[in-house]
């Protein structure tokens, strides 16, 4: 006796609807995650890039500050400059990531901040083998530092540029 197969197939068309009806429910929430987590990635580098250019805005302004102070500065390690610091004032040597260096006994606040905008001046000292020609100025270095963060937790952005001026 010879059973047809054929005849027994009520049914299986509601077994493979259900099937692609699970991938495509897969697919849906896969791409939902990978959706919040592009908003997620997006949201970070804004930040990021805020932090960024709000610590270049900081440190340009310390670049133009010594530049028009340059004339008034005779000695470059005056103490009424607070925001001017020796390496060896910093609380923690040459280590700008502390944020125990970051106060306002060594830094200052940037003059429209936005969020948490600093900066400060390390004096470097004078450039090698310029002190001792008597004819010209003496020229001094800088380690200029900006430090930019928009919310607190979210990462700070730091940008470190050198500065040299005759004096």
């Amino acid at each position: 006796m010879k059973i047809n197969m054929l005849v027994k197939e009520d049914g299986s068309m509601l077994i493979v609807a259900l099937i692609l009806l699970v991938l495509l429910t897969l697919m849906g929430i896969s791409a939902t995650t990978l959706t919040d987590i592009e908003l997620q990635i997006a949201g970070n580098e804004m930040v990021s890039r805020a932090n960024f250019y709000n610590a270049e805005a900081a440190a340009m302004e310390n670049i133009q500050l010594l530049a028009n102070t340059g004339e008034a500065i005779t000695d470059p390690t005056d103490p009424s400059m607070p925001w001017l610091n020796l390496e060896s004032e910093l609380p923690v040597p040459n280590d700008i990531t502390d944020p125990v260096n970051w106060t306002d006994a060594n830094s200052r606040v940037a003059s429209d901040p936005n969020g948490d905008q600093r900066f400060m001046t390390v004096f470097e000292g004078v450039i090698a083998g310029d002190s001792l020609d008597m004819t010209r100025s003496r020229i001094y270095t800088y380690r200029v530092v900006g430090k930019g963060e928009i919310n607190p937790g979210q990462g700070i952005g730091l940008v470190e540029m050198g500065f040299r001026m005759p004096f």
